[in-house]
């Protein structure tokens, strides 16, 4: 019988062993910016997905305590001493404690809702501008971020809030001072995010074609012609108009070379960093490499070959990464071997093998459900291959795959596992 079989991530069952542990390294990784598709148009515009207590209560945990009187030391002085040498003056105002006035706002077609005058927190503004301009907050509090380091400032100056957002502020000439404030800037933002869709042929960037992008300001710093996909990202190339090159791209926390530009990979990674992926998670097995995760509330292992479910389980759901347990096949090996998985809800058990006859019986006689190809592994006899060796648990019921002998003898004298042989080979 032909199956068209559905991609489901790995997740396997394991137990801490007397292996050499994986190398703990950052999940997210240069090599995953997408220049034409840095978020997509789903989280980007929209109903709010935070609540304003939540993006209070988001902003504290960045800033659990503000310097408020600049009694930290900052090249050789206090921070206020070294404050009032640039003619700023305490108390610091962090962002979770600021305040500004809201300007009446007039309804616009296609673009905010408007809003009447008053004042708020910074929170109930970002929540207010986003619910108005139907923004997403979070993308808010990320531009934030990445324009002026606010959400995570704990001596933040008058300065930062005037430009909050960066808007008005082009790199080849002073800020415009008509948009200075907190209010403004973030009103101006999100209104100009929409603006950007509504009325797309009027900026230099459109989704749905090549865009030729700059890597710097400098324009001897070449760029490239990227296809934009979405008008979430034509938005952010409007508003910022470079793109990363490699050097940026290598040094993902850090900086890169002379010609290269942050804004839309920082916004990329903070937004990665704090609200997961900011595009949806495909499915399709995305690496070769086999990423182990480890869950410390439910002593779970889980494996992936999809590095958006990666980040996000790391950035949003809490999980450790561990490394890359091992490398599988891409689907157009010659030979390549599908390794499928299925999964018990009763026991929350994920089980995996190369056999159909092992799929059927899970399926119809033991309560599994049938969730696709995990990875691709190779026949045996391979060459350059070693083997994944199965054990099973008579008491948990789960099953174990190692690598090595030394997991093994572990497993079967320390932990009651009982030894089932190879069961798929990999690199």
């Amino acid at each position: 019988m032909h199956r068209i079989y559905k991609l489901a991530t790995i997740s396997m069952l394991a137990i801490a062993l007397a292996a050499t542990p994986f190398s703990s390294i950052s999940a997210l990784s240069g090599s995953e910016f997408k220049a034409g598709r840095i978020i997509d148009d789903a989280k980007f515009y929209g109903a709010p997905t935070m609540s304003i207590s939540g993006i209070q209560s988001f902003l504290d945990s960045k800033v659990p305590v503000c310097d408020t009187w600049g009694t930290k030391m900052h090249n050789g002085v206090t921070r206020a001493q070294y404050a009032a040498s640039k003619g700023v003056s305490t108390p610091f105002t962090c962002i979770k404690s600021a305040r500004d006035t809201v300007q009446a706002k007039s309804p616009e077609a296609g673009l905010c809702n408007g809003l009447p005058a008053g004042s708020g927190t910074a929170a109930e503004i970002i929540y207010w501008v986003a619910e108005s301009c139907g923004i997403n907050p979070q993308v808010l509090i990320v531009l934030i971020q990445k324009e002026q380091s606010l959400i995570t400032d704990d001596w933040a100056w008058p300065s930062q809030y005037r430009i909050a957002t960066g808007y008005g502020c082009p790199d080849t000439a002073p800020c415009d001072t008509q948009y200075y404030g907190f209010f403004n800037q973030v009103w101006n933002a999100a209104r100009q995010f929409k603006r950007y869709g509504r009325d797309a042929n009027l900026f230099n960037y459109r989704a749905g074609v090549n865009n030729y992008i700059q890597y710097n300001p400098n324009a001897n710093c070449g760029g490239s012609a990227v296809f934009i996909e979405n008008k979430a990202t034509a938005a952010l190339y409007n508003y910022t108009p470079y793109q990363p090159n490699q050097a940026a791209l290598n040094n993902l926390y850090g900086t890169g070379d002379g010609c290269s530009a942050y804004g839309n990979r920082n916004f990329w990674r903070i937004f990665n960093d704090w609200f997961g992926s900011p595009t949806s998670c495909s499915t399709e097995i995305t690496d070769t490499r086999v990423h182990r995760l480890y869950d410390a509330k439910t002593n779970k292992h889980y494996y992936s070959t999809n590095t958006c479910e990666v980040n996000t389980l790391v950035s949003k759901v809490g999980y450790k990464y561990e490394g890359v347990a091992f490398n599988s096949f891409s689907a157009d090996t010659p030979n390549a071997t599908p390794v499928y998985r299925l999964y018990n809800k009763s026991t929350l058990l994920h089980f995996y093998t190369t056999s159909q006859a092992d799929v059927d019986h899970a399926v119809s006689g033991a309560g599994y459900t049938y969730e696709g190809i995990a990875f691709f592994a190779a026949p045996p006899g391979t060459q350059g291959v070693a083997p994944l060796y199965r054990l099973y648990n008579p008491r948990t019921f789960r099953h174990l795959w190692v690598g090595s002998q030394v997991d093994i003898d572990f497993a079967v004298k320390q932990a009651g596992f009982i030894y089932e042989g190879p069961t798929f080979y990999v690199r």
